[in-house]
């Protein structure tokens, strides 16, 4: 099984910070084991859809802004605007998304030369950095996602998660926008 690909990173570390045992409530434990196997799918999805279409999955420059702007930013809006979050802090997530990419960026790119649509295995090495350059960024921001984790929110999340709409239709089509803006490189 292999760690989550850039396009869900967001979810990833939102998932992680959700299973920080007693300072959550109950439905908020129960969310990574929901839907990891919905990540899963989302992550070799997103894989076969990019390398298909000709993308070549990098670290660094114009292909960190795309995946946020394409895939991490809409996704971090449809999650939040169906789960009731105010537009203020819907902001303040995007703000962090968008600091999230920039430490991947800038502590992961050693693997900037690695096609991963060729060597697959290697992504394991970058999604643990990622996954640990974005827990470290939101972590750091614990006040403003606090509000992510309460279990009146979390129970949204589960309801909204368990639809069908964000994995079959919302994050598949900013997956199509990426390659499609992809392609045009």
């Amino acid at each position: 099984m292999y760690l989550k690909p850039p396009t869900i990173l967001s979810l990833v570390a939102f998932f992680s910070i959700t299973s920080a045992g007693d300072v959550v409530g109950p439905t908020c434990q129960k969310i990574p084991d929901a839907f990891g196997p919905k990540l899963d799918a989302a992550y070799d999805n997103y894989y076969k859809t990019i390398c298909s279409h000709g993308c070549k999955p990098i670290v660094g420059g114009k292909y960190t802004s795309l995946v946020s702007e394409t895939i991490l930013k809409p996704a971090v809006k449809t999650i939040s605007v169906n789960i009731g979050i105010d537009q203020n802090r819907i902001e303040t997530f995007l703000r962090i998304t968008d600091e999230s990419m920039q430490a991947v960026e800038q502590h992961c790119s050693d693997l900037a030369s690695t096609d991963f649509c060729q060597d697959t295995g290697a992504f394991t090495e970058y999604a643990s950095c990622a996954k640990g350059q974005i827990f470290t960024v939101i972590t750091s921001h614990a006040l403003d996602v606090a509000p992510l984790v309460s279990e009146k929110v979390c129970q949204k999340e589960m309801e909204y998660f368990e639809k069908p709409d964000f994995w079959n239709t919302a994050l598949p089509s900013y997956v199509t926008d990426f390659w499609s803006v992809c392609e045009t490189w």
